[in-house]
């Protein structure tokens, strides 16, 4: 049905259809821009690095402390960006441990750090980055990501480069929900070992689609990664959730 003169939910989907979409081929001076930009900004940073009484005050380089569990899960893409940029940065690994009543905690994020992060931001929780040398601390994975792709140069250099970047970051983001959901004994919504096989035979249907609409959106850009001709944040997402599936 046509509500108020919008389209219906069938014809909505036949133009949203990615095969019938025809994306002109990236110009060649996008990736001129591109490998520039990258190349500024790693000297920026090792400039930064040589000598921050003068440069790193002046370039605005960060300085990094990411924190999460002693897992990959949400920290790994952080922990990639960081190492990829070269940025000084501190990555601080939180182990849960099993306690005499059955349940698990980690003393020294509960009753330590988090104590202390949500003096400045009320909703301190994993992962997290803090930048010391704004005093800027940012919570929530995707905010985390988005916001370690803007001061390393890794969220794209055209506004829209950076709505490529969103869009994949989200749309992956909600694959890691599906397997969260799946395998996280917190999350998991199966009685017994013959559901779980059920929703994993589930989980790898819908998993085709998600790799069909992610090849699909390689062809639509061109470029060889997601956002553009250089790495952004998106493509430590992607890698890190193929890598766990």
């Amino acid at each position: 049905l046509r509500l108020g003169g919008f389209l219906s939910y069938e014809e909505l989907e036949e133009a949203c259809a990615p095969w019938d979409v025809v994306i002109p081929p990236p110009s060649p001076w996008v990736e001129v821009a591109e490998v520039v930009a990258a190349g500024l900004q790693r000297c920026k940073l090792s400039l930064g690095r040589a000598s921050p009484s003068i440069f790193g005050h002046l370039f605005e380089v960060p300085q990094l402390q990411t924190g999460y569990w002693k897992i990959r899960g949400l920290g790994a893409p952080a922990r990639m960006m960081c190492a990829y940029a070269g940025v000084d940065s501190e990555d601080v690994q939180y182990e849960a441990r099993l306690t005499n009543t059955g349940s698990w905690a980690c003393l020294e994020w509960e009753d330590r750090d988090l104590r202390a992060l949500s003096e400045s931001n009320v909703f301190a929780q994993l992962p997290y980055v803090l930048n010391h040398a704004t005093g800027e601390l940012v919570v929530q994975s995707m905010s985390v990501y988005l916001y370690l792709g803007r001061v390393l140069g890794l969220g794209g250099l055209s506004r829209q480069a950076q709505a490529f970047n969103e869009q994949v970051l989200f749309y992956v983001h909600a694959m890691w929900l599906e397997l969260r959901d799946l395998v996280y004994p917190s999350k998991q919504r199966n009685p017994d070992r013959d559901a779980f096989r059920r929703a994993l035979a589930a989980h790898f249907d819908a998993l085709t689609s998600h790799y069909e609409k992610l090849e699909s959106w390689l062809q639509q850009r061109g470029t060889g990664y997601f956002v553009g001709f250089k790495i952004c944040t998106a493509d430590f997402h992607v890698w890190e959730i193929l890598d766990q599936q």
